[in-house]
């Protein structure tokens, strides 16, 4: 009888072991909530990942504040991973956020409003393009124009 109650238990004891675990659970927000103590449109302009943790550090640049009060640059936490409900900020992108007590989340219902167009970093290639061309022309038109002056 103790060696059916120890194989029982034996059996019992295994199929824990060995059972599969059940799903992990996602961040599950249903409709995004789109409140906060501070909502305001901005431009993403560094987005830093620490070495540990699960926190992702996001400056945006201000451009207009909706709701709350917030200076020219607001600094905010959300998760790394959106499995963790963390939203993932993009370095040049502007965003509307929807923050609380400084945090944001993929529940929130923050926007994504697409990338800013960067100012060029100097004259288009076009110009240079022109620019080269019309000196060549110069300075053709001033080598031929002498050969032609020396002949008469």
């Amino acid at each position: 009888m103790l060696r059916r109650f120890l194989a029982v238990l034996f059996l019992v004891v295994a199929g824990l072991v060995v059972a599969p675990s059940g799903p992990a659970w996602a961040c599950s927000c249903g409709v995004p909530q789109r409140t906060g103590d501070l909502v305001v449109v901005g431009v993403a302009e560094r987005v830093s990942k620490p070495w540990t943790g699960d926190d992702l550090r996001v400056r945006i640049r201000v451009e207009s504040v909706e709701q709350g009060s917030a200076g020219t640059r607001v600094d905010l936490i959300t998760a790394v991973d959106s499995a963790a409900c963390g939203y993932g900020f993009s370095e040049g992108h502007r965003y509307r956020v929807y923050a609380n007590e400084g945090s944001t989340s993929l529940c929130d219902g923050n926007e994504d409003l697409g990338l800013i167009e960067q100012p060029a970093a100097g004259p288009p290639w076009a110009l240079w393009w022109a620019l080269g061309s019309g000196a060549v022309l110069v300075a053709a038109l001033i080598l031929f124009g002498r050969r032609g002056h020396g002949r008469r």
